[in-house]
C-alpha cells in the first residue's frame, strides 16, 4: 500500500498595504505596487497550493481608503479578496490578569497585559505592523505578504536576528519575492 503524500499548502497573510496599494493604482502622489507585483499577484492566485490569509484587521484599515481605484487594480483586488480567507482578529491587548487572594480569587484592581508575543514585536514594529503580525503569527503563516518596504521589509532585513528570534520561520516578502520563494505549482 502506498501512502499518498498530499503536497504542501503555503499559507500567506496578505497585510494591508496589499489591498490598499492595488486601491490606489494610478492616484498620483500614492505608492503604488510594480506591475511585476501586481502579475505575480494574479499568478499566486491561481496557485491551488497557497492559502491567502487575513483579518479583521486588515478590512478594518481598507475601510479607510478614500480615493477612487483604477479599474484594472480593482479587478485584481476582487480576485485576491475572494481567494483571501479572513481569520478571526485575534486581539493582544488588553487581558484582565486575576490574582489569587487567600482562599479564593480576586481581581487586583483594574489590570491589563498584551500578549506576551505581541510585546516583542512592539520591540520591533510599529503598533498597526505589530499587530498584523501577531495576527500572521497566530494563524500559523508561513509567509507575510506586504509592500510596506519602509516600515516592514527594511525593518526585518536590518534587524534579521532579533525578528527571527521573535518570528521564527514566518518569511516576510512581497509578491513578487513570494513567487520566486515557492516551488514551481
Amino acid at each position: 500500500m502506498v501512502d499518498d503524500v498530499l503536497p504542501p499548502v503555503y499559507q500567506v497573510y496578505v497585510e494591508t498595504s496589499i489591498p490598499s496599494r492595488l486601491t490606489d493604482y494610478h492616484v498620483a502622489g500614492k505608492t503604488q505596487l510594480s506591475p511585476d507585483d501586481i502579475d505575480a499577484l494574479g499568478t499566486l492566485m491561481d496557485r491551488s497550493d497557497v492559502r491567502l490569509v487575513t483579518s479583521s484587521k486588515t478590512l478594518e484599515e481598507f475601510k479607510n481608503t478614500k480615493e477612487p481605484a483604477h479599474q484594472l487594480a480593482l479587478r485584481v483586488f476582487y480576485r485576491l479578496m475572494d481567494k483571501v480567507e479572513t481569520i478571526p482578529h485575534i486581539r493582544p491587548t488588553p487581558r484582565i490578569i486575576r490574582a489569587a487572594g487567600p482562599g479564593r480569587p480576586m481581581i487586583t484592581g483594574p489590570q491589563s497585559a498584551n500578549d506576551p508575543l505581541f510585546d516583542k514585536l512592539r520591540q520591533v514594529f510599529d503598533a498597526d505592523d505589530a499587530e498584523h503580525v501577531f495576527q500572521a503569527m497566530k494563524a500559523n503563516s508561513d509567509y507575510f505578504l506586504t509592500s510596506d518596504y519602509r516600515t516592514i521589509i527594511e525593518r526585518v532585513a536590518n534587524r534579521a536576528a532579533e525578528v527571527h528570534r521573535v518570528c521564527g520561520s514566518l518569511k516576510f516578502v512581497d509578491p513578487k519575492q513570494l513567487l520566486q520563494d515557492l516551488p514551481p505549482g
